[in-house]
């Protein structure tokens, strides 16, 4: 039995031009990649939703972004199974 692979894209011009995808889910197992945003909305957000859970998280200084408006990128990995 083969399993099927969904890929999700937006608008964003990088997807076209640099040839990936926002998202793809292969079965369970989903891949969310290249999603920016605000770093203190970001910050504020983390902390609003895990609190002192402390999740793996990365923060990388002194590198540059393909756009200047770009100031966190997040890449995520779920499982998505269905009880």
């Amino acid at each position: 039995m083969s399993t099927q692979t969904q890929r999700h894209k937006t608008s964003n011009p990088y997807e076209a031009q640099f040839g990936y995808s926002r998202g793809v889910r292969r079965g369970p197992f989903i891949f969310i990649s290249g999603t920016t945003s605000d770093s203190g909305e970001v910050g504020r957000a983390l902390k609003e939703v895990f609190g002192d859970i402390g999740p793996a998280a990365t923060m990388i200084l002194g590198v540059r972004f393909v756009s200047e408006e770009v100031r966190v990128e997040i890449e995520a990995d779920a499982d998505a199974v269905v009880l």
